[in-house]
């Protein structure tokens, strides 16, 4: 089987996922490919977009919040007919060339763009192929009911009515979880995390990290917290790609041994195993990370978006706290630091939650259909040559 993952660039949690989907299919040496799926529309269309995207959630939030409550609030605007599904389905042609050419056997989509723009482009393709998408939020995001596949992967099963209530079937919604890089299922031990990352063992560690971008009030958190951190606490601020906010905020590492700025963080799954308590914004991939790491969490609703829908879901089960305010939000990380106890429930909550390794699991499930499709398909076929006469036989008989 070969496979084609659809990504797309708005923003940097679908290609993770798609990488490591791609990781785990190579290890069952599935021939997988990545491409992002709006150079069909146009090069110059994708990089606007995704420059675009990273604009307004860095920027503008308020802006990106509205936008997606507008998407939710009316649907028609993107279903089949509308000006929105024709610019998606621009591409739908030239992705079918390159299915065709390459002889892939399983589409899986990243992002709802993708999968609308697939439910065009199977129409078009010369062979069985299997069509899927996985969710990178526990949500159904606007959009998705516009797309027709054979198979929806989502990150729970309690959002599965969310999905049913915009018309895709149960009976083609797979709950595996959020596919995040294998690397985050191996675990070190606190201690030795703390002292690979340059914390002292015995001291508390808060992780505050807000995505690639650096989103969110960060600067803000940061500065009133400095100040208020015990001996025996430390910190770690990741600003990911956001440069500004790293230059900010590298001051304040001169001036407090107790406070570490970093920029952008190979080895993320260390840095996460030394935390005692973890800030983040609630995107999809940051919480089910921490979820494997079993981290107490402070949830900044920085954005809102599909992030609102992160953000209930982890608050209402009881593995994250928040706040409205810096200081409400300053005051949760320094509770949980504080208090062991509470800390160690969170965890007993993850332990009770089943989370399975998505980036295992789907593979598991893209072979199993697509031989079920392909196999579907040979039986439909053989049933048509044996029940319709050929032609020669239809002349013979009428002769």
């Amino acid at each position: 089987m070969k496979v084609l993952i659809l990504s797309c660039n708005t923003g940097e949690g679908h290609n993770s996922c798609a990488k490591a989907l791609q990781e785990s299919l190579s290890k069952k040496e599935i021939t997988c490919d990545i491409v992002d799926s709006l150079q069909f529309i146009s090069p110059l269309i994708s990089a606007l977009m995704a420059k675009s995207h990273v604009f307004l959630y860095r920027n503008l939030p308020a802006l990106f919040d509205w936008g997606y409550r507008f998407a939710e609030r009316y649907p028609s605007l993107y279903r089949k007919g509308s000006p929105i599904y024709a610019f998606l389905a621009i591409g739908a042609k030239k992705l079918a060339i390159y299915i065709n050419e390459g002889g892939y056997d399983a589409i899986v989509c990243a992002h709802v763009f993708s999968g609308v723009m697939m439910t065009e482009a199977k129409t078009l393709c010369e062979r069985t192929i299997l069509t899927s998408l996985f969710a990178t939020d526990y949500t159904c995001s606007p959009i998705t009911d516009a797309s027709d596949l054979d198979i929806y992967f989502i990150a729970d099963e309690k959002v599965g009515d969310q999905f049913i209530k915009k018309g895709i079937d149960a009976e083609r919604l797979v709950p595996v979880g959020i596919p995040i890089r294998s690397g985050f299922y191996t675990h070190m031990s606190k201690t030795d995390a703390k002292v690979a990352e340059g914390i002292a063992s015995e001291h508390r560690h808060l992780v505050i990290m807000c995505g690639s971008m650096g989103c969110g009030p960060i600067e803000k958190i940061v500065r009133r917290i400095s100040g208020q951190l015990y001996e025996d606490m430390e910190m770690t601020v990741v600003c990911g790609n956001n440069k500004k906010l790293c230059e900010k905020l590298t001051a304040l590492q001169n001036e407090d041994p107790k406070i570490h700025i970093r920029g952008y963080v190979q080895n993320i799954s260390r840095l996460m195993d030394s935390a005692d308590v973890y800030l983040t914004k609630p995107g999809g991939i940051s919480v089910t990370e921490a979820s494997v790491k079993r981290i107490p969490m402070v949830l900044v609703n920085a954005v809102g978006g599909c992030e609102r829908y992160n953000y209930a879901f982890f608050t209402e089960n009881g593995t994250a706290k928040s706040g409205k305010t810096v200081d409400a939000l300053i005051g949760q990380c320094l509770d949980l630091l504080d208090q062991p106890g509470t800390r160690e429930q969170i965890r007993r909550l993850y332990e009770e939650s089943v989370l399975c390794n998505a980036a295992e699991e789907i593979p598991i499930h893209l072979i199993h259909a697509h031989e079920k499709k392909v196999q579907y398909f040979d039986d439909e076929t053989e049933k048509m040559d044996t029940t319709e006469p050929k032609q020669e036989e239809k002349l013979l008989h009428e002769g």
